[in-house]
Protein backbone atom coordinates (compact mmCIF):
# COMPACT_ATOMS: atom_id res chain seq x y z
CA UNK A 1 0.00 0.00 0.00
CA UNK A 2 0.95 2.99 -0.75
CA UNK A 3 0.11 6.83 0.89
CA UNK A 4 1.10 10.53 0.10
CA UNK A 5 0.13 13.11 2.61
CA UNK A 6 1.05 16.84 2.30
CA UNK A 7 1.62 19.17 5.54
CA UNK A 8 -1.28 21.76 5.60
CA UNK A 9 -0.40 23.09 9.01
CA UNK A 10 2.33 23.37 11.75
CA UNK A 11 5.67 21.97 11.87
CA UNK A 12 8.69 21.43 11.70
CA UNK A 13 9.59 17.78 11.42
CA UNK A 14 6.84 15.56 12.23
CA UNK A 15 4.68 17.68 14.10
CA UNK A 16 1.78 19.45 12.10
CA UNK A 17 -1.65 18.49 10.29
CA UNK A 18 -1.22 16.46 7.89
CA UNK A 19 -3.54 15.27 4.77
CA UNK A 20 -4.09 12.81 2.67
CA UNK A 21 -3.35 13.90 -1.30
CA UNK A 22 -3.45 10.21 -2.59
CA UNK A 23 -3.97 6.42 -1.46
CA UNK A 24 -3.36 3.00 -3.50
CA UNK A 25 -4.02 0.09 -1.45
CA UNK A 26 -2.41 -2.66 -3.35
CA UNK A 27 -4.51 -5.85 -1.55
CA UNK A 28 -8.13 -7.12 -2.76
CA UNK A 29 -11.14 -5.76 -1.23
CA UNK A 30 -13.22 -8.13 -1.70
CA UNK A 31 -17.15 -7.50 -0.94
CA UNK A 32 -20.42 -9.77 -1.68
CA UNK A 33 -23.43 -8.07 -2.02
CA UNK A 34 -26.60 -9.91 -2.65
CA UNK A 35 -30.74 -9.71 -2.31
CA UNK A 36 -32.39 -8.92 0.83
CA UNK A 37 -35.67 -9.25 1.53
CA UNK A 38 -38.01 -7.33 -0.95
CA UNK A 39 -36.02 -4.37 -2.62
CA UNK A 40 -32.79 -4.62 0.06
CA UNK A 41 -29.00 -5.87 -0.25
CA UNK A 42 -27.05 -7.48 2.51
CA UNK A 43 -23.14 -6.41 2.18
CA UNK A 44 -20.82 -9.11 3.08
CA UNK A 45 -16.87 -8.47 3.56
CA UNK A 46 -15.67 -11.96 4.11
CA UNK A 47 -12.38 -10.94 5.01
CA UNK A 48 -13.64 -8.97 8.22
CA UNK A 49 -16.99 -11.14 9.01
CA UNK A 50 -18.79 -8.65 8.61
CA UNK A 51 -21.98 -8.00 7.64
CA UNK A 52 -25.23 -5.29 6.59
CA UNK A 53 -28.26 -6.01 5.55
CA UNK A 54 -30.37 -3.46 4.78
CA UNK A 55 -33.53 -1.91 3.10
CA UNK A 56 -33.88 1.39 1.05
CA UNK A 57 -36.70 2.86 3.50
CA UNK A 58 -34.28 5.65 5.37
CA UNK A 59 -34.71 3.25 8.47
CA UNK A 60 -31.42 2.76 10.40
CA UNK A 61 -30.17 -1.44 9.79
CA UNK A 62 -27.56 -2.52 12.36
CA UNK A 63 -23.88 -3.60 11.23
CA UNK A 64 -22.92 -7.49 12.67
CA UNK A 65 -19.20 -8.69 12.89
CA UNK A 66 -16.65 -8.99 15.92
CA UNK A 67 -15.12 -5.63 14.61
CA UNK A 68 -17.93 -3.53 14.52
CA UNK A 69 -18.07 -0.59 16.49
CA UNK A 70 -20.59 -0.71 18.95
CA UNK A 71 -24.05 1.19 18.32
CA UNK A 72 -23.14 1.10 14.29
CA UNK A 73 -25.88 1.70 12.23
CA UNK A 74 -26.57 2.75 8.21
CA UNK A 75 -29.81 3.51 6.63
CA UNK A 76 -30.18 3.78 2.76
CA UNK A 77 -31.96 4.98 0.15
CA UNK A 78 -31.98 4.60 -4.05
CA UNK A 79 -30.48 7.76 -5.39
CA UNK A 80 -31.60 6.26 -8.71
CA UNK A 81 -31.28 2.56 -10.60
CA UNK A 82 -27.37 2.58 -10.76
CA UNK A 83 -27.30 4.66 -7.76
CA UNK A 84 -27.07 4.44 -3.49
CA UNK A 85 -27.37 6.55 -0.90
CA UNK A 86 -25.81 5.01 2.33
CA UNK A 87 -25.26 6.86 5.95
CA UNK A 88 -23.17 5.27 8.78
CA UNK A 89 -23.68 6.36 11.91
CA UNK A 90 -22.42 5.49 15.63
CA UNK A 91 -25.10 5.87 18.37
CA UNK A 92 -26.93 8.01 16.18
CA UNK A 93 -24.34 10.61 15.13
CA UNK A 94 -23.66 10.40 11.53
CA UNK A 95 -19.83 9.38 11.12
CA UNK A 96 -19.84 9.59 6.72
CA UNK A 97 -22.20 9.16 3.94
CA UNK A 98 -21.19 6.81 0.55
CA UNK A 99 -22.64 6.74 -2.75
CA UNK A 100 -22.34 3.89 -4.21
CA UNK A 101 -22.89 3.71 -7.93
CA UNK A 102 -22.68 1.06 -10.80
CA UNK A 103 -21.35 1.59 -13.89
CA UNK A 104 -23.26 1.21 -17.07
CA UNK A 105 -21.65 -1.82 -18.08
CA UNK A 106 -22.37 -3.48 -14.53
CA UNK A 107 -18.03 -4.06 -14.51
CA UNK A 108 -17.21 -1.15 -11.56
CA UNK A 109 -18.82 -0.15 -8.44
CA UNK A 110 -17.52 3.29 -7.38
CA UNK A 111 -17.75 3.98 -3.83
CA UNK A 112 -17.67 7.91 -2.93
CA UNK A 113 -17.55 8.40 0.69
CA UNK A 114 -17.83 11.95 2.06
CA UNK A 115 -16.43 11.53 5.99
CA UNK A 116 -18.64 13.62 8.66
CA UNK A 117 -16.64 17.71 8.87
CA UNK A 118 -14.10 16.58 6.17
CA UNK A 119 -14.05 18.44 2.91
CA UNK A 120 -12.36 15.92 0.68
CA UNK A 121 -14.04 12.82 -0.14
CA UNK A 122 -12.67 9.40 -0.52
CA UNK A 123 -13.15 7.11 -3.66
CA UNK A 124 -13.06 3.71 -4.16
CA UNK A 125 -13.61 1.66 -6.79
CA UNK A 126 -14.11 -1.82 -7.19
CA UNK A 127 -13.94 -4.21 -10.52
CA UNK A 128 -16.13 -6.83 -10.38
CA UNK A 129 -14.85 -10.48 -10.78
Amino acid sequence: DEFTDTRIAGGPGLAGTWESTKTEINRPEEWDIQAFEGDGLSFTTPAENDTLSLEFDGKDYPEKGPNVPEGSTTSARRVNARTLELTDKINGKVVDTSQLKVSADDKTLTQTIHNAGQKRVLIVVYDRQ
